[in-house]
């Protein structure tokens, strides 16, 4: 990450150590429910707290990331959550809303919690809604934004005018991971922030089946031209100073 302007090239360079510790230390349950993972190893001390960035009406357990994906909505009853197995050509973009814990965690509690080497309570993270906002089709123009694209590129670039970094980050999940899974992988990288990082979901439709591998490839493999487009819109549209991927 880019040092950002007053804050110097500490807390970029130990944003991109808590990005790492996570991606080695992730907090899963047997039933595949995501449990926030334990504190990176660089905040443990209660020396460094990326928290002291977050603004007051941003200290809650509500973590909030922006998503683009083929998968179509799923149904109401439909447990996969959000968005389903189901894609065709068009990339949907919008806001995934997820919580820490239950609905009345505190901050306080919450904050102590995540600052600290050891963590008794197993926190868990929901899924609550999702916010459609525009779509992308292969015959749309990304150098002309649509009404409803324009909407989506607006909420980007007021996250980063009120972020102290200046990068987009885009999270691209692994084979087997349900909308859910992914959103809540994504949404472990914003809090850890501070609540800083703008981070964006890349959810390509992948199949939650083990030995579905060979069909994911294939899936993977179709879902890149939807994803350099996205980056190509981003990348026109966005005041974003970088794009960074996490894969």
């Amino acid at each position: 990450l880019r040092p950002c302007a007053g804050s110097g090239q500490a807390f970029s360079g130990r944003l991109l150590a808590v990005v790492a510790t996570m991606l080695l230390t992730p907090g899963v349950r047997a039933e595949l429910i995501l449990s926030l993972p334990p504190t990176p190893e660089i905040l443990r001390s209660g020396d460094i707290d990326f928290f002291t960035h977050t603004p007051d009406s941003k200290k809650n357990n509500r973590v909030s990331i922006f998503y683009a994906t083929p998968r179509l909505l799923a149904a109401p009853d439909d447990p996969t959550q959000g968005y389903g197995r189901k894609y065709d050509a068009n990339l949907r973009f919008g806001v995934a809303d997820l919580l820490i814990g239950p609905e009345n965690l505190a901050w306080t509690f919450l904050h102590r919690h995540t600052t600290t080497a050891e963590r008794e309570d197993v926190m868990d993270l929901s899924l609550r809604t999702v916010h459609p906002v525009a779509e992308l089709t292969p015959e749309d123009d990304t150098a002309a934004l649509s009404a409803p694209q324009r909407a989506f590129i607006d909420q980007i670039n007021q996250a980063l005018e009120e972020s102290v970094l200046d990068d987009l980050t885009i999270f691209v999940h692994g084979a087997f991971n349900s909308f859910y899974y992914a959103a809540a992988e994504a949404a472990q990288y914003k809090f850890f922030t501070g609540k800083q990082a703008v981070v964006l979901l890349f959810a390509w439709p992948t199949i939650e089946d083990h030995i579905a591998y060979g069909r994911n490839a294939k899936r993977a493999e179709g879902s890149e031209q939807a994803f350099n487009r996205m980056l190509e819109l981003l990348a026109r549209h966005s005041k974003s100073e970088r794009i960074n991927i996490i894969g």
